[in-house]
């Protein structure tokens, strides 16, 4: 029991799940008992959604944060699958809607289309060529030293300045 005041005693009775109190001249009130802390963040599906398409918008972390009026780490915790994929999730969804569209005969989706494709297709040829996939190369050649260097270049040497070449002859003796 616990004395508060100056009233009479106030009795707290502790059951499985309920917290019954009983004062002094008050209703008997049942609450749920509850752990100590603040209660853990449930994200609804409606902020799931939210989140997707703030992200698919380009908005920053933090901007998405302010918004739904949550921090940047809870965000980043609870939302990690919408951040990551949810961009890729609604360009796909538009994708589907422009062919959809183009399918029935506008012209502008049938454009769009087509600059899209066009533009991917650049894109991932540079990007294998960026990622490091394996083109034709031609073998790499010996460094020669300097005086190898300097014997090549005289044997290359033209104009009137070139070792002239051997006579042809006319007679063949090995017969």
């Amino acid at each position: 029991m616990e004395k508060r005041g100056r009233g009479r005693p106030r009795k707290i009775v502790e059951e499985d799940e309920y917290v019954v109190r009983r004062g002094p001249g008050r209703p008997r009130k049942t609450e749920v008992k509850r752990g100590r802390g603040r209660p853990k963040f449930a994200a609804t599906p409606a902020m799931r959604k939210k989140v997707t398409e703030y992200k698919a918008g380009g908005m920053r972390h933090e901007d998405i944060a302010n918004v739904l009026k949550i921090s940047r780490n809870t965000l980043e915790k609870y939302f990690e699958t919408e951040l990551k994929i949810g961009p890729a999730l609604r360009l796909g969804e538009v994708i589907e809607l422009l062919f959809a569209s183009a399918r029935k005969g506008n012209v502008a989706a049938q454009r769009e289309l087509k600059t899209m494709l066009i533009t991917n297709t650049a894109a991932e040829a540079v990007e294998t060529l960026v990622s490091g996939a394996k083109v034709a190369a031609a073998p790499k050649q010996e460094r020669l030293g300097k005086k190898a260097e300097e014997q090549k270049a005289a044997e290359d040497v033209g104009g009137i300045y070139a070792v002239p070449p051997q006579p042809k002859l006319v007679v063949n003796n090995k017969k």
